[in-house]
Parts: C-alpha cells; structure tokens; sequence
C-alpha cells in the first residue's frame, strides 16, 4: 500500500521522496553543497563489494568515495593535506542523530588505507527506508559502528581554527 505522500507525488507527477532527498556537505571554511540522489548518480559513482557488518551477506553498493564528495567543498586532500590541515575531521551525521568522525587525514589514500564511500544503492535497487537513501559504507572497518545509516550531513572541522 502506497504512503500518502508517495501516492500524491505519483499523482502529481513528482519524484518520489527518496528520490530527492538529499546530503548536505560543508565544507572547512565555509563552502557548502547540497546532492540530490540524482547528482550523486551524476558523480563518479562505483561499485563496491562489501559485507554489511550488521549482516551476513556481502552486498554490492554504488557509491561515491568520501573524498570526491570532501573536495567539492574544497577539503585539504592530497598534497595539500600537511601542517595545520592535519588537525581537520569529517563528522558524518545521520537522521535521527547518529554522529561518527574521521581524521580528515586516514581517509586520504596518500595517507592511509582507509575506505569509504556514501552508498545509494544496494545490488542494483535504492537502499531501503531503514538504511538510505545514503548509507555510509566503511569496508575496511573491522565494526560497523561507522556504517552510518540514513546520512543527512557531511562537515569537514578544522580544529585548527580558533
């Protein structure tokens, strides 16, 4: 049975609610961005095998690294990633309030190995209601305390400024 609201917009010709909801990201002085489902389709999105950590079935997601997403709000990566820039973090905020954070810098592979990605889909279909429709997926984490479900915001802090 359709939701009301999924019913209205179907009647009046708009997407459906997961198809524009979307990821805030800020950036580390200031620089904003909103994606849709549809610009994050637009991206150079992949594929990505992993094991859901809070299952046991390996999925694979389509998914933007978490570092393309940072540097369009201009966050210090690669060689520009030195000095004062080593003291930011990314704090990866969930709907319903869930927070987890990265050093800026273990997500940077010149840095570390560390891999992660905002997934949309999920085996080819949309991430279901109670995970997406963005879900931070983390396969190189050992738990799956940082699989954050739902992502509603992205913020690169430096805590280097006053």
């Amino acid at each position: 049975m359709l939701s009301l609201a999924l019913g209205l917009a179907l009647a009046l010709g708009a997407p459906p609610a997961s198809d524009v909801a979307s990821v805030a990201i800020l950036g580390p002085t200031g620089q904003a961005r909103t994606l849709t489902l549809a610009d994050l389709r637009g991206l150079k999105a992949r594929d990505v095998t992993a094991t859901d950590p809070h299952g046991t079935q390996a999925g694979t997601y389509r998914a933007v690294p978490l570092t393309d997403l940072l540097s369009l709000v201009a966050a210090p990566l690669g060689e520009a990633l030195r000095g004062k820039a080593l003291a930011a973090s990314v704090l990866v905020e969930a709907a319903d309030g869930y927070r987890v954070v990265f050093s800026l810098a273990e997500l940077d592979p010149g840095i570390r190995d560390t891999q992660a990605f905002l997934a949309f889909e999920r085996d080819g279909k949309p991430l279901g209601a109670d995970v997406g429709p963005c879900r931070l997926v983390v396969p190189t984490d050992k738990r799956g305390a940082r699989w954050v479900r739902q992502v509603v915001k992205l913020s690169v802090i430096d805590a280097a400024r006053p």
